[in-house]
């Protein structure tokens, strides 16, 4: 080789070129593809950075994209419905006034009711007995009741209360309290069982069980409703406990030319089941039965 070779290596080596590139199988005259290839290979390096920044250039922009596309927006929510509110009263009147196998009222007596009724559970209602019987005036008892009514499962409907009782001709015991449940299967005869607890005067528990079916006569309104209860009295207002009293009724339902207006027409038979506390008794009478609203 001359002696000016080595400067040319040396020359090459400044450039940057690798002494590979001088072994390469290609003639002498291919040095200038072999400089090209290595520079895609040092661009074809650098490429990952740059894609990786369009690419999350590109990623940004799409995600702004959907940050300004309206979002779904969920249904509106339904009000809830309005609470229904219903209201009625009775007048009654009777040849006495019987109470759970007790004569509270050996005279003609009137029982007027009023109650009304927020959305089809809750029912407050204020039940009097007058009767001419009584010296100190014809009021002889108030009952003001809150009731809960509600059905749970098929057929099923369970109930609970408070009734506060005041008897204006009374010196002592004037005022008592009760609270009671009961459970009802919306089968034929309604069978009911209800347990009131007398958590003041009375201080006893008084358990009903009753059936009643209405049955139409045909299609003017007209209905008959036989009934028969059970009661059984465990120390309240006696001091005994014992099946107290059986009944046995009977009610008319009889439509008026008046709308919303109804005659019923009802006789009961009370057979006592104690002798030593009750009477056997029949009692007779007619209502006047409305719903206002």
């Amino acid at each position: 080789m001359p002696r000016t070779a080595p400067s040319f290596v040396l020359a090459l080596l400044v450039a940057g070129m690798p002494l590979s590139a001088l072994a390469s199988d290609h003639p002498s005259g291919s040095a200038t593809p072999t400089l090209k290839s290595q520079a895609a290979t040092i661009a074809q390096s650098e490429r990952p950075d740059a894609a990786k920044a369009d690419d999350d250039k590109a990623s940004a922009d799409k995600d702004k994209g959907k940050a300004d596309d309206p979002q779904p927006t969920a249904p509106p929510t339904p009000a809830p419905p309005a609470m229904t509110i219903s209201s009625g009263g009775e007048i009654g009147v009777y040849n006495k006034y019987l109470w759970r196998g007790f004569v509270l009222a050996d005279a003609v007596s009137m029982q007027p009711t009023y109650w009304v009724k927020f959305a089809d559970t809750v029912t407050v209602s204020s039940w009097m007995n007058l009767s001419r019987e009584q010296l100190e005036g014809p009021l002889t008892e108030h009952d003001l009741t809150i009731d809960y009514t509600k059905t749970v499962a098929q057929k099923w409907t369970i109930s609970g209360g408070w009734i506060n009782y005041v008897f204006p001709g009374l010196d002592e015991g004037a005022v008592t309290n009760e609270i009671y449940g009961g459970l009802t299967h919306g089968s034929f005869l309604n069978p009911t069982v209800k347990a009131y607890v007398d958590v003041h005067e009375g201080k006893g528990t008084y358990f009903n069980f009753s059936v009643s079916h209405t049955f139409p006569l045909g299609t003017e309104g007209f209905a008959a409703t036989p009934s028969f209860s059970l009661g059984y009295n465990d120390k309240q207002w006696i001091d005994d406990a014992s099946w107290s009293d059986a009944n046995f009724g009977l009610k008319l339902t009889v439509p008026t030319p008046i709308k919303k207006l109804f005659l019923t027409p009802a006789i009961y038979y009370s057979k006592s089941l104690n002798d030593d506390f009750y009477d056997d008794h029949f009692i007779g009478g007619i209502g006047i039965v409305t719903k206002l609203f």
